[in-house]
């Protein structure tokens, strides 16, 4: 690997090419790279740095997205300690993101212990350096991005299409799933990929209020606690799937879950009634009760909610 040095001469900064690492920051570990340098008079990040050399294989990974309409693909992953993984399927736009400091606009780019997980649908009329020059050029828009926070880092993937792909909003928020599915392809094919950029990492030395906690993270975070949902749904008189089990069951009693059991099973009330000595009316009263209890119409939806919610 080739090392850059940065030296101050009249002002400007130029590169000295070594093999000697020269400058690291008080880990001792990862290339320091000062990007207020970086950005200087056509700074440009070391030319054969990993980030930018595993771009190819990045797209070539991504090439399921493009049945989906999306064409632009990020992954960042930032540590505790301050170090970043950053890889895209263009190398260009990493480039750009670090020698134009468009970090520095990027709501991305705070302490990622500030993060929850959760998904943030991009602003269609953001206007903050890091969106227009996505926008503009590279014909990036319409984006999300999916946060996983983790216990020692934090996760960004970010997903994007072109600025006339105006649908695409609707298309995430009715299919997070396949997205999140994509995820796991991703880690799974880029397993070789993410663990040479985790031994490439660098820090960008950023302003002191970019390491501080901000208003913007409001409009990021989700805010919405288990007690906030629980509350929420009390008042509306309603339950979430979590409760729902143990509510259904308290509200049968032993033996209409005996006899539940046994639709489950396929068995007929006739059959029912014989594996529990009682008579086949006895049976079909109880289904009758439990039809009453679940809000069920008829035996089919009977079944298939008792299927559904996998209770016995």
């Amino acid at each position: 690997m080739i090392f850059l040095h940065y030296r101050l001469t009249s002002c400007c900064y130029y590169r000295e090419q070594n093999t000697i690492p020269v400058k690291y920051n008080l880990w001792g570990k990862y290339p320091l790279l000062n990007c207020e340098q970086l950005a200087m008079n056509d700074r440009r990040l070391i030319e054969n740095h990993f980030f930018l050399l595993s771009a190819n294989d990045i797209e070539n990974i991504c090439k399921p997205l493009l049945k989906l309409g999306i064409t632009c693909f990020t992954y960042i992953k930032n540590f505790n300690d301050g170090s970043q993984v950053y890889l895209s399927n263009s190398a260009r736009w990493i480039d750009d993101y670090y020698n134009l400091a468009l970090y520095k606009t990027s709501l991305f780019e705070f302490k990622s212990s500030l993060y929850q997980s959760g998904y943030f649908i991009w602003p269609t009329e953001a206007d903050s350096a890091v969106f227009l020059h996505g926008r503009n050029y590279f014909n990036s828009s319409n984006g999300i991005t999916l946060i996983k926070s983790n216990e020692t880092d934090c996760e960004f993937y970010f997903f994007s299409g072109c600025v006339n792909s105006v649908w695409l909003g609707n298309f995430y928020l009715n299919n997070i799933d396949l997205l999140e599915k994509f995820i796991l392809f991703f880690k799974e094919s880029a397993s070789n990929i993410l663990r040479k950029a985790d031994k490439n990492r660098i820090i960008i030395i950023k302003d002191p209020i970019m390491n501080q906690s901000s208003n913007t993270l409001n409009f990021i975070n989700n805010h919405t606690t288990d007690n906030t949902r629980s509350d929420f749904l009390k008042d509306i008189n309603s339950y979430d799937d979590n409760n729902k089990l143990q509510r259904v069951k308290e509200r049968l009693s032993n033996r209409e879950q005996e006899i539940a059991h046994n639709l489950l099973k396929g068995r007929t009330a006739l059959e029912t009634a014989n594996r529990l000595f009682i008579s086949r009316k006895t049976v079909e009263r109880h289904v009758e009760n439990i039809k009453i209890k679940l809000s069920c119409a008829n035996k089919t939806e009977l079944i298939k909610n008792l299927l559904v919610l996998e209770t016995f």
